[in-house]
């Protein structure tokens, strides 16, 4: 088996991604390191449940900042993507909420 990384934007994990790479490739990351730094509670959260509800459906992500974490962020950002993680990040997934759908067009 091969492993190709692939990186772009934070968002880049989409319905349009995980159907192109479709059982070809995992998909890992896309917790915007920006955001860790600078952002909001709100904003980190955000970023955290995105990639989880657009990557975790099908199989074949794994959870991750978009880049490593470095000295100097702040420990409680990285604490709350791994709370979220734990409470959202886990097999079966509920069903799809119809306004995610819209979120995304």
């Amino acid at each position: 088996m091969r492993c190709t990384a692939w990186t772009r934007r934070a968002e880049s994990i989409s319905p349009k991604s995980k159907s192109v790479t479709a059982n070809r490739l995992c998909l890992i990351g896309n917790v915007n390191c920006g955001l860790m730094d600078t952002g909001t509670d709100a904003e980190v959260a955000a970023s955290a449940e995105y990639a989880l509800r657009h990557g975790m459906p099908g199989g074949g992500y794994v959870f991750s900042t978009s880049n490593c974490i470095y000295t100097g962020m702040p420990l409680e950002h990285y604490e709350l993507i791994l709370k979220i993680r734990h409470e959202k990040g886990v097999y079966p997934l509920p069903p799809a909420d119809s306004s995610d759908e819209k979120e995304d067009a």
